[in-house]
């Protein structure tokens, strides 16, 4: 590709702030710059660089959350460095492969530090206050999960299931990568399907029996909800989700 003044001003910002995050980094630069000074090599070598970094300058003109609003610069610089991680591998310019479960997985790390920002700021640090919002049971703020946390938002922003429901698939995914092996989701809906179906044409239940057979139907429900959500890849409604939250955050703190 052509190099710009503006590319190379871009590319040298960016690989100062990854020197400084990641201490490996200098020394795979040196490993492919090695010194030559001839201009068509520095420009072979430029196009290394922008390969070893993963960089797409595309993606720079995508629409993303404005995280302008966060005064913490730490926490502002890293939704954004996620942000751009995550268009990554929308596009493939990570790996050189589109993966979905990573972009999922970034979407999930903005997620995550947006949700404890606002409570952050909205209760300090006041745990009980939190529990209280979230009308959690579990006494201990440190275990309280993202999906309790997202499912509190419902009452912090007068939302409903339907406001939520991606951001809680994409914590759904998360957990899939983290967990799963690639298929195990239809395999679980078929074997929990099974159970079920043993269970139906069985005659004088117990009382136990019939407690987990309306568990079962209500977890393949589950299942496949979220299998059809997650069958298309979907990219826009994860970046459309992880918009709104940002939004509705950013909403809370600029009157």
């Amino acid at each position: 590709m052509e190099f710009t003044e503006e590319h190379i001003t871009q590319l040298l910002s960016f690989v100062e702030d990854v020197y400084k995050r990641v201490p490996e980094f200098a020394k795979g630069v040196r490993k492919i710059v090695n010194g030559e000074s001839s201009t068509e090599i520095k420009s072979q070598k430029l196009d290394k660089i922008e390969k070893y970094l993963s960089l797409d300058y595309g993606i720079d003109d995508v629409v993303n959350p404005d995280y302008s609003f966060i005064s913490d610069a730490q926490i502002r610089d890293t939704l954004n460095s996620d942000y751009r991680e995550m268009l990554r591998f929308r596009y493939g310019t990570r790996e050189h492969s589109v993966n979905f479960g990573e972009f999922a997985r970034y979407a999930n790390l903005q997620m995550e530090m947006l949700v404890n920002y606002y409570y952050a700021k909205v209760y300090g640090d006041d745990p009980e206050a939190i529990l209280n919002a979230l009308q959690a049971n579990d006494p201990n703020i440190e275990f309280l999960s993202l999906y309790a946390k997202i499912n509190g938002l419902k009452w912090e922003f007068n939302w409903n299931y339907y406001d939520i429901r991606d951001l809680l698939n994409i914590i759904k995914v998360r957990n899939e990568e983290s967990h799963r092996s690639p298929g195990t989701l239809a395999i679980e809906i078929e074997n929990r399907e099974k159970e079920f179906n043993k269970l139906k044409a069985k005659k004088n239940l117990t009382s136990t029996e019939a407690d987990k057979k309306d568990e079962l139907k209500k977890k393949i429900g589950s299942l496949k909800s979220f299998k059809k959500w997650l069958d298309p890849l979907p990219f826009d409604e994860v970046s459309a989700a992880i918009k709104k939250l940002s939004d509705r955050v950013k909403e809370q703190f600029t009157y």
